[in-house]
């Protein structure tokens, strides 16, 4: 997920990175009997049910974009450097002008609200947007490789930006901004109301993972926020939908308590999580609580795994906390923890003219092998039709046990909306993972099957 190279590119590169980086209405019919209204036969299947287990809905009033550039501005030339070459790899044969609407097209997204964002989403699968006359992927169902799905689950991951920022001595409004947590869980949950009512027959259902980072707060807070959120937490698919589909019946000025709602958590690094803080006793008795809280509960937890990254601390820290060997010791404490590597532990960052590193793919392969319940998604990596080629290439010269396990740990992602400086939008990612290579059994595989058991099984 390249949010270094996209905010450089939204705010013009602070100068020293310029160069680089009739709305449809859908309508959703009922011909199959087991969607009616707001409520769910007992007999849909969740193999009826596709999954972008890796998605965002945050607007642009929820980045902390001032510690972001204050990182940026106190990085050594080294990092810079480091970024810079990534770069080139995002953008091989992007024209500025191209770049520049990729991020406009970012841009237009995200001065959405929440609830919009939704309504975009769905619009665009329904073929709203297309001006080349390309057929909807959404109609009664949505079709994918030779499978049809009614339901289209989303789990946007909420972002704790919470993190404390150093004053800027130099500027003449000094005092550093506040992203309290509470303000974008609110928004969620709001929007997802505001779907839900304006979409009563729509095809999507909306659970969201909370973010959190620790190290921001007491050992009771953490405990408060993990209960108020996760406390009713089920894996039933049924229990679900009913908190969803119940906020219909909820006034816009009614607060949401969000409870039984989210799905699971998610952990960002690159903001100042350590997912193993030795000899902090304060900090471990946090994140120990944390991880008995999930592993008892059987909640998901997703991580961001690649070495871009929304980053608010130095880029060697950020590299060591976001590594997947750094989670080994997290495992061998916590071994049924359910946990998905985000990205495929993609590496960008490398010396100019070297190759790229595939340490952290491995690691997680190896992860994935050795834990019943390691995941990894390919969020953001698949807005390239090379990836499929490359991942099935990688999987056909692994030896046949390995590969067996991988098939049921891969997990379809999108990263919306920042994937949109890749890809023009949500239906081409769509596209290219329609179209790719991988066998339709396998895209079912990724898309329905290992998603469902990552969410709604023990």
């Amino acid at each position: 997920m390249q949010f270094f190279s996209a905010w450089l590119c939204a705010l013009g590169g602070f100068g020293f990175l310029v160069v680089a980086k009739g709305r449809a209405k859908i309508s959703v019919l009922n011909n199959t009997g087991k969607i009616e209204g707001n409520k769910m036969a007992t007999n849909s299947s969740q193999h009826d049910t596709f999954f972008d287990i890796h998605c965002h809905a945050f607007n642009m009033a929820h980045p902390a974009l001032f510690s972001f550039l204050e990182n940026v501005r106190k990085s050594g030339t080294g990092d810079i450097l480091k970024e810079m070459i990534s770069i080139t790899d995002f953008l091989p044969s992007r024209s500025l002008s191209m770049t520049r609407r990729h991020v406009l097209n970012l841009l237009a997204v995200m001065e959405n609200d929440v609830g919009g964002m939704f309504l975009l989403l769905e619009d665009d699968l329904a073929g709203a947007f297309r001006k080349d006359g390309g057929p909807p992927f959404l109609t009664d169902v949505l079709r994918i490789g030779e499978h049809d799905y009614e339901r289209i689950i989303l789990t946007p991951l909420i972002m704790d930006f919470n993190t404390p920022t150093v004053k800027a001595d130099e500027i003449y409004y000094d005092r550093p901004p506040e992203k309290p947590l509470q303000k974008q869980i609110n928004d969620t949950l709001d929007g997802i109301r505001h779907y839900v009512r304006e979409r009563p027959r729509g095809k999507l259902e909306i659970y969201p993972f909370l973010g959190i980072n620790p190290a921001n707060y007491s050992l009771d807070e953490v405990r408060k926020l993990l209960n108020d959120y996760l406390g009713l937490h089920s894996i039933s698919r049924h229990l679900f939908y009913k908190a969803f589909s119940a906020l219909s019946q909820l006034d816009f000025a009614e607060k949401i308590s969000g409870k039984g709602l989210f799905a699971g958590v998610k952990l960002y690094p690159p903001l100042g999580f350590d997912p193993w803080p030795e000899g902090q006793p304060e900090e471990m008795a946090k994140v120990h609580y944390l991880y008995d809280f999930c592993q008892k509960k059987s909640i998901p937890i997703t991580t961001h795994c690649d070495d871009q990254g929304y980053r608010t601390i130095p880029l060697a820290l950020s590299q060591e906390w976001t590594s997947p060997r750094h989670w080994r010791k997290v495992l061998h404490h916590y071994p049924q923890l359910k946990i998905n590597f985000a990205h495929l532990g993609r590496q960008y960052l490398r010396k100019f003219g070297s190759r790229r590193d595939m340490e952290w793919f491995n690691e997680i392969i190896d992860l994935c092998c050795e834990y019943d319940h390691v995941y990894t998604d390919f969020s953001f990596t698949g807005s390239n039709p090379e990836f499929y080629d490359h991942l099935v290439a990688t999987m056909n010269d692994m030896p046949t046990p390995q590969q067996d396990v991988l098939q049921k740990k891969i997990l379809f992602g999108s990263d919306f909306m920042i994937h949109l400086l890749d890809v023009e939008s949500y239906y081409d990612y769509i596209k290219i993972f329609h179209e790719s290579q991988l066998s339709s059994e396998l895209k079912h595989q990724f898309c329905s099957i290992n998603p469902a058991r990552f969410l709604f099984q023990k």
